[in-house]
């Protein structure tokens, strides 16, 4: 059965193991009013990790494959983040403010392209 990534327009994501991309719209339906265009089929090899923090929260840790799939939902963010290695490496820092223009860029990416529906998720 197949595992979809829903990509909100506020940047969210969840991820539903569905029949098909109908029934994923159905289950995503909990957490808000999801369109096609949203999903994206995961590869196999999905792996998550949720790790118990001392406060009762959970930490996520991604598999190497789960990230790079996980980051291909994201490319401003992805890019920002390869140029901020890169920059790194040459011993440049800009203070992670190219990452945190990509966070805001990736949250508007597709809220400009749905309208920012306010039934959606969050």
């Amino acid at each position: 059965m197949p595992l979809y990534a829903c990509r909100w327009p506020n940047g969210d994501v969840s991820v539903v193991q569905a029949e098909d991309e109908d029934d994923a719209l159905f289950l995503l339906d909990e957490f808000g009013a999801a369109e096609v265009g949203y999903l994206t089929e995961l590869p196999d090899g999905f792996l998550v990790d949720f790790q118990l923090q001392d406060d009762g929260e959970f930490g996520v840790q991604f598999s190497e494959e789960t990230d790079e799939a996980v980051m291909k939902l994201y490319p401003l963010l992805d890019a920002a983040f390869e140029a901020a290695s890169v920059a790194a490496e040459a011993g440049e820092d800009d203070g992670g403010a190219g990452v945190e223009e990509a966070v805001r860029q990736e949250r508007a990416r597709l809220g400009l392209l749905a309208e920012a529906d306010e039934n959606v998720k969050h």
